[in-house]
C-alpha cells in the first residue's frame, strides 16, 4: 500500500502513476473497462516486479 490510507488511496495512486487518474471515455461500460484495464496494468507491474526480485535473490544464492 506504498504508506497510503487505504486500500483504494493506493489503487488511486498506482492508477495516477501510470497516467490512468482521468477517464478518456464516456459512459459508465467504457470507464469500467478502463479501470479493469488499469487494475491488469497495475497487477502486470507487480508481477514483473516479484519475479526481478526473486530472479536476483536465487541468482545470490547461487553466487551471482
Amino acid at each position: 500500500r506504498y504508506g497510503r490510507r487505504s486500500l483504494s488511496d493506493s489503487r488511486n495512486g498506482q492508477c495516477e502513476g501510470m497516467d490512468l487518474k482521468r477517464m478518456r471515455s464516456y459512459g459508465l461500460a467504457h470507464n469500467e473497462r478502463d479501470i479493469q484495464m488499469g487494475d491488469w496494468l497495475a497487477n502486470l507491474r507487480t508481477l514483473g516486479r516479484l519475479v526481478k526480485e526473486a530472479t536476483a535473490l536465487y541468482a545470490a544464492g547461487r553466487g551471482g
